[in-house]
């Protein structure tokens, strides 16, 4: 009889942990990379961590993915609000694992505004 009752109570402790909450908040919890803008163009923007003013100015922009050996292209709806320059946190649901990367932006946070 105690096993029974031992065996019932691990399972409800075991469906209580499984139950999705309903409290908090409702906001998914997104990917974020962080970067220089290296370039807008083509209805999309490259971020790349690492990248300096002067490879901005005198590198292409796979050039300076290769350099940095990262970098990520994204699609956002407000691109006319960014530039060259700027440092960002770009919120996303996630990338492909190429190089350079590609997604689309969820929301981007401007950390460093061009000078």
């Amino acid at each position: 009889m105690k096993m029974q009752w031992l065996y019932i109570l691990v399972v409800i402790f075991f469906l209580a942990g499984c139950q999705q909450s309903t409290q908090g908040n409702d906001e998914m919890d997104y990917l974020t990379y962080e970067g220089t803008i290296a370039a807008v163009e083509d209805g999309r923007f490259l971020v790349v961590n690492g990248a300096s003013e002067d490879d901005i100015e005198t590198l292409e922009p796979l050039e300076i993915v290769l350099k940095h050996n990262k970098g990520v292209w994204f699609t956002y709806e407000a691109l006319d609000e960014l530039s060259t320059g700027m440092t960002v946190r770009v919120m996303h649901e996630g990338s492909e694992d190429s190089l350079p990367g590609y997604g689309e932006a969820v929301e981007v946070e401007v950390l460093q505004d061009v000078d």
